[in-house]
């Protein structure tokens, strides 16, 4: 997958994002939503809490 997100998407386009991927679990959404970092090894980590707090 090749996605390039420069900041995790808020309001308006959250809301509309997280609808447009309905079908997917809440850690996929938070992932394609920008909620994530790369951590060693390149390990994506996903950050759910404050996806959840924002959505």
């Amino acid at each position: 997958m090749t996605e390039t997100v420069t900041a995790p998407l808020t309001g308006k386009a959250l809301l509309q994002k997280v609808k447009e991927l309905s079908h997917l679990p809440r850690r996929e959404k938070a992932r394609r939503c920008g909620y994530y970092t790369v951590g060693k090894n390149n390990q994506t980590r996903v950050n759910l809490a404050d996806f959840l707090r924002l959505y």
